[in-house]
């Protein structure tokens, strides 16, 4: 039987595996590193470890030298320093802040998690060697860890012990932690920082949302601001749009007969800037303390929720893609 490499390699994706930056230094001083996906637990005791290196690689001489490794495992938000030991850079480690080992091998920060070896065995697997090392230290820092799945970085978020069907309002704790009460309480929370300057520019909650949609959507029907608005709750007719545009926030294309074209006026765009911007800032602040990742992550799944529980009327390209 013949094997398709590429067919093989996309086979194996399907496994989700973690991501390892593995590191050393060379005879001659300089650091050595890149990234990895094959590590893998050998022993508990001794304490072992391993990983493989394709025979071709540029790096192989200097673990063969070195005689030691460190083994960083990525946190969910170290993606781009996935990619970068990945990328054939002349100094994958410019701009690193570094730590050491007593043997000097570089150490990076912020990992979920890193152990120091010395090299006890390398063994041919094919095309690639197959190093074994006892482990001297290791950190374990309880961060979530970044994984690669299909070619592509994941997270592995932790499944929970009974159905999330089984959370209702009437269960107490189990309530407060249902995504309906969970996004309500985010968006309100959010929500209130941006209310002085809202009040401060005479502009109700509902005003500040037909802006905002005509401001992401362009020059829209009425009645598609109509609809959009309708998602929030909020109702506005036509009436409310004529009274933005007659503070000169709004203007309305009206002809006889055909539904009013409404965009914003260069009044209304200089508002929605200012405001926008100190959401920006808000939600800057909101997500202090999530990763990119998490926060690219957060927004897929979001996208999501809106698409699973849109309405068949609902037509809000926002999150048609």
């Amino acid at each position: 039987m013949t094997i398709d490499a590429r067919q093989f390699r996309s086979a194996l994706g399907s496994f989700a595996t973690g991501i390892t930056i593995v590191t050393t230094r060379d005879p001659a001083g300089a650091d050595v590193g890149l990234t990895v996906n094959s590590f893998n637990s050998v022993s508990l005791d001794p304490p072992m470890v391993l990983w493989s290196l394709a025979k071709k690689s540029r790096s192989r001489q200097a673990f063969i030298d070195a005689g030691q490794f460190a083994v960083h495992i990525l946190s969910l938000d170290q993606s781009e320093l996935a990619t970068r030991f990945a990328s054939p850079l002349p100094d994958r480690f410019a701009g690193l802040s570094l730590e050491r080992s007593e043997g000097g091998m570089p150490l990076l920060r912020d990992c979920a998690a890193r152990f120091q070896c010395k090299i006890i065995s390398r063994y041919e697997g094919g095309d690639h060697d197959i190093f074994v090392g006892e482990v001297s230290a290791f950190e374990n820092f309880g961060r979530p860890a970044l994984v690669l799945q299909a070619g592509r970085y994941a997270v592995a978020v932790e499944k929970p012990e009974r159905p999330l069907l089984n959370y209702g309002v009437a269960s107490g704790d189990a309530g407060r932690n249902s995504i309906t009460y969970l996004l309500a309480r985010a968006y309100y929370q959010v929500q209130i920082a941006i209310r002085p300057e809202l009040a401060r520019r005479n502009l109700s909650e509902t005003d500040y949302h037909m802006l905002t949609i005509v401001a992401l959507n362009g020059p829209c029907t009425a009645a598609q601001v109509t609809d959009l608005i309708a998602v929030s709750g909020h109702q506005v007719s036509l009436a409310d749009m004529q009274r933005l545009a007659h503070r000169q926030l709004l203007s309305l294309s009206e002809k006889e007969g055909a539904d009013p074209i409404v965009q914003l006026t260069e009044a209304g765009r200089e508002s929605m800037v200012r405001i926008a911007a100190m959401a920006k800032a808000i939600e800057e602040d909101a997500v202090t303390d999530l990763g990119y990742t998490e926060v690219d992550i957060f927004k897929q799944m979001l996208r999501k929720i809106i698409r699973r529980t849109r309405l068949p009327w609902q037509k809000d390209p926002l999150v048609s893609n």
